[in-house]
């Protein structure tokens, strides 16, 4: 596509995101509670840096699951657990 979408798929497309989520800037304030739910069977490795940092820092809720980078394909049974454990259900 030449229209500044990204695509995300498995086998067939998920979605179109518009690539500014990728490259444009922005500043959150007063978030709350973080969390952090890392990919852990991705191959790739690029978020590995990040999982490191935070699976040590008390200020984030760390998560990690064994499955590819989209979680809510591989997982989706663990994401919805992940996801209301957080929110208090």
């Amino acid at each position: 596509m030449n229209d500044g979408r990204l695509l995300l798929h498995k086998g067939t497309i998920l979605t179109s995101l518009l690539l500014s989520i990728v490259t444009d800037t922005v500043r959150l304030e007063d978030v709350g509670n973080v969390t952090y739910i890392y990919a852990a069977g991705n191959k790739l490795g690029q978020f590995d840096k990040y999982a490191g940092m935070l699976s040590v820092d008390s200020t984030w809720q760390y998560y990690s699951v064994d499955c590819g980078h989209e979680v809510m394909v591989d997982r989706p049974d663990k994401l919805v657990e992940i996801l209301s454990e957080v929110a208090g259900l």
